[in-house]
């Protein structure tokens, strides 16, 4: 059975021309490409390539291959692509705190538009007179009437006076 990484030499001798610039390509040497080449050969059982003095010239069957090795480069291209994208997604809780006024008239009216936004994140919305302490893990997020948070390794930033 033919795998990607024979294939992915096959593809590099096809647009390179010749094993000596798809090894540059590949950053190998020229007998690693062509051993591999003719492992695909010899598993496929048939001459993908040509010798010619201007290089390598790709075979009835070669281009065949070559076609098919470019959609399954395609398609390892688009998963990887989705992999990506799915570890960049933000995931998690996030403990959110404020006092109830916050937390009705700030807080709540952006909830909906934020989950649909960051879907993986949940957000645990704490309403209490008594104050979390965020340096002591009690919450992650405070939004606060006051000055400056105390405690090591807190953010904050100050928003606009309101009316």
């Amino acid at each position: 059975m033919l795998d990607w990484d024979g294939l992915r030499f096959v593809l590099a001798v096809a647009r390179c021309g010749s094993a000596l610039r798809a090894s540059k390509m590949l950053n190998v040497n020229q007998t690693t490409v062509t051993r591999r080449i003719a492992q695909v050969e010899c598993e496929i059982g048939a001459s993908l390539f040509e010798s010619r003095q201007s290089g390598q010239l790709l075979t009835p069957l070669g281009q065949v291959v070559v076609a098919a090795a470019e959609r399954v480069e395609a398609e390892i291209q688009a998963l990887q692509s989705t992999i990506d994208a799915r570890q960049r997604q933000l995931s998690g809780s996030v403990r959110f705190t404020s006092s109830e006024g916050y937390a009705n008239y700030v807080v709540a009216p952006f909830l909906r538009s934020f989950r649909q936004q960051y879907p993986g994140v949940t957000v645990e919305l704490i309403t209490q007179d008594r104050r979390l302490d965020i340096a002591r893990g009690e919450a992650d997020v405070a939004l606060r009437a006051s000055s400056r948070p105390e405690g090591g390794g807190i953010v904050a930033q100050r928003l606009p006076d309101a009316g």
